[in-house]
């Protein structure tokens, strides 16, 4: 897959939506904002709760991390500033639905429901809308997984440190814990056993992850935009500045450790934290 920005990493999306004609779009009817206004709305957003977070994460240091003493204060806020990050990257996906929803003209009889992923399965039946769905889905599973598992089953997010003292890595992640037999352990459903013991997430894995499958998105809803036939403007009507924050934040997610958990001869795994 190619996805096309400019050089501040600004999707190409957003001019395709500056462009398009108004016969295209539907929002107005289904109750919703101008798809331009919602793609930036909730990709601010999401930019901003990651760069929350690396604000917390760049406080720790392979020198002043002391395995033990770090559950309390900053691991504690920066499990929530990334368990925030991860309810935005589910939020967007939504707003990518609803993007979608704008470009869908509703039969009168159509089929109301909330999860917009379900309304646009029951009523847009054709093949550009199903490509486009079948396309989001594996990303959807996989965040479901872990959203519904921490906002609806009472689920919390733990902290893993890995430390290869001689190489000096130094690696930070985390894991989805829940109640089994009186105790918070792994949820084996998202953290499957490897060699027979739990496993978790890499910060430097998970966020490069949704950081592509952000762009990944918009490259999904361009491609419906050519599968329904959409014409666009010549002239741009819209606002399209990129936010100045976004390559500093970019640049910090491209530094995030390259390995993975497994390579790690020494760990300390922190307690669950809220």
């Amino acid at each position: 897959m190619r996805v096309l920005t400019n050089k501040n990493f600004d999707p190409q999306l957003r001019l395709r939506l500056a462009q398009l004609k108004p016969e295209f779009l539907h929002n107005v009817t289904h109750g919703l904002k101008n798809p331009l206004a919602i793609l930036n709305t909730s990709l601010n957003k999401l930019e901003s709760d990651l760069q929350d977070f690396f604000n917390t994460y760049n406080e720790f240091t392979l020198t002043n991390f002391v395995p033990g003493q770090n559950k309390d204060g900053p691991m504690a806020e920066l499990l929530k500033r990334y368990k925030s990050y991860l309810y935005s990257c589910r939020e967007y996906l939504d707003d990518i639905y609803n993007i979608a929803k704008t470009f869908a003209k509703p039969e009168v009889t159509y089929k109301q429901r909330r999860n917009q992923f379900d309304w646009l399965k029951l009523n847009c039946n054709s093949l550009p809308f199903h490509a486009f769905l079948e396309a989001t889905i594996p990303y959807k599973l996989h965040l479901d997984e872990i959203v519904n598992e921490l906002k609806h089953r009472n689920g919390i997010l733990g902290s893993a440190t890995f430390v290869d003292d001689s190489s000096r890595i130094f690696s930070m992640g985390y894991f989805v814990a829940n109640v089994v037999d009186g105790v918070y352990q792994p949820v084996q459903t998202i953290h499957k056993q490897f060699m027979g013991e739990h496993t978790a997430i890499s910060f430097g894995r998970d966020i490069r992850y949704h950081v592509c499958n952000t762009y990944f998105l918009t490259k999904y809803l361009e491609d419906l935009l050519f599968g329904i036939g959409a014409k666009y403007d010549g002239q741009i009507t819209h606002s399209c500045e990129t936010e100045p924050k976004r390559n500093s934040l970019y640049a910090r997610v491209s530094l995030l450790p390259r390995h993975f958990f497994p390579d790690a001869r020494r760990s300390e795994i922190e307690r669950p934290c809220r």
